[in-house]
Formats: C-alpha cells, sequence, structure tokens
C-alpha cells in the first residue's frame, strides 16, 4: 500500500532522480547517490521504476531490493528501534518489519502495480513527465538486461542525452 502511494504520488520525484542519474557523465566528477533514511522504501521504489524503465530483468530488481534487508539489521535497526521507542511507541513485531524488512512479494507487487497501471517503468516516467525521446532512447535497446550492467548505465546516460536536448530545444523555442 506504501508503495502503490508512492508510485500514485511521487512520479514527479522519480523523473527527477532519472534525468539526474542520465546526467552524471564517467570522467566529470558528476556522480549520483540516490538515497532515504533506509535505502528500501523510496529509494527502492524509485531505483525500481529506473531499472525497469531501461530493461533491467525483474527478477534482479526483486533481488537487489530484498538484499537491502542484510544491510538493515544490526546497528541500524537497533539505533531506529530505539528512536521509535524514545517517542512513547512500542515496537511490535509488525512496526519493526515495517521499519527494516525488505520483502520480496513487496518489490513484486510493486513492479506488477506499475505494469498494470502505467504499462512499466517508462510509463510511469512518462505520466511524470519524463520526455518521450528520452524514454524511447532508454528503452531503445531489445531485451532486458541484468539491473547492474553496463548496459542500464549506458541506456540511461542515452536517455539523459536525449532528454537535455530536448530540453535545449524547448528552452529556444520559448
Amino acid at each position: 500500500e506504501l508503495y502503490a502511494e508512492m508510485l500514485a504520488h511521487a512520479g514527479g520525484a522519480f523523473a527527477q532522480i532519472a534525468r539526474r542519474v542520465a546526467a552524471a557523465r564517467p570522467g566529470s566528477g558528476s556522480s549520483v547517490l540516490v538515497h532515504c533514511t533506509a535505502g528500501k522504501d523510496r529509494t527502492g521504489v524509485a531505483v525500481a521504476v529506473l531499472l525497469d524503465a531501461v530493461g533491467a530483468d525483474r527478477e534482479a530488481i526483486v533481488a537487489d531490493y530484498a538484499s537491502s534487508h542484510a544491510n538493515l539489521v544490526g546497528a541500524w535497526e537497533a539505533g531506529m528501534v530505539a528512536a521509535i521507542e524514545a517517542m512513547g511507541v512500542t515496537v511490535t513485531p509488525s512496526l519493526r518489519a515495517l521499519v527494516t524488512a525488505t520483502p520480496a512479494e513487496a518489490m513484486v507487487a510493486t513492479i506488477d502495480r506499475i505494469d498494470a497501471d502505467y504499462g512499466g517503468g517508462a510509463g510511469h516516467l512518462a505520466a511524470a513527465g519524463l520526455g518521450r525521446r528520452a524514454r524511447g532512447a532508454a528503452s531503445r535497446a531489445p531485451g532486458r538486461v541484468s539491473a547492474d550492467s553496463d548496459a542500464v548505465v549506458a541506456r540511461l546516460r542515452l536517455a539523459g542525452s536525449v532528454f537535455a536536448e530536448d530540453e535545449a530545444a524547448l528552452l529556444r523555442e520559448a
């Protein structure tokens, strides 16, 4: 439910993240770090949308999201639980899971929702205002690719280049 709300209301932020990721150029000193408090909810959904938009293998997207749990247990989890308890809230097992769990089925449901509502990650970014040429460039290569492959990075860079050209053309016309 939380991720569905993000999809419905955070599309503009996801499109902006896509623009920034695509604009980072090797050797230029530019890079992009996408993060939030835990790196699983807002970051997980944003990265899933981007990876799906450029054709990353869905099983790899889900596995990447699910692997985040290992980074949340231990000191980070203890600190979050302590902060919640300091506010006078009893930490139940379901609340602990909400804070630290990254169940694969949550991301599967999210990707299914992206497909049902937008026709995929590229459609979601389109609905959020990412330019048509940029989306086409990002998804032009056929087939799906590994989530950590150079093809994903290349597609995002190509989308960023095309987006920048579209933006420049719009500015010239204004």
